[in-house]
């Protein structure tokens, strides 16, 4: 019995046609402007920035409490007054401690 041997007549044009467009179509799909891989880049940035607004949400949550308080709380402005600024009220002592290992 003869082998039957191939020649370039009698390739599936077809298959290799289908193939080749379908190969096209997953690279396109995954590597171009709008694909996956730029779609999983753009999700990351979103959590990112999602991160970084509830960051800055509580930061100004923070700074209306202390700009309220300093509109409002006298013992809180008594208290930075006395930390920040070393203020006394009037008739209060101070006393001053002196280092000895830090005078020459």
């Amino acid at each position: 019995m003869a082998r039957k041997v191939k020649n370039i007549n009698d390739t599936n044009w077809s298959l290799l046609i289908w193939s080749s467009a379908f190969m096209f179509f997953i690279i396109h799909l995954v590597f171009n402007d709008l694909g996956l891989v730029k779609m999983f880049e753009l999700k990351s940035k979103r959590n990112e920035l999602i991160a970084e607004i509830q960051k800055l949400e509580l930061e100004i949550i923070e700074q209306t409490e202390t700009s309220n308080r300093l509109k409002y709380d006298y013992e809180y402005i008594e208290n930075i007054a006395r930390k920040r600024f070393r203020m006394v009220k009037k008739g209060e002592k101070v006393y001053r401690v002196r280092d000895e290992r830090t005078i020459k």
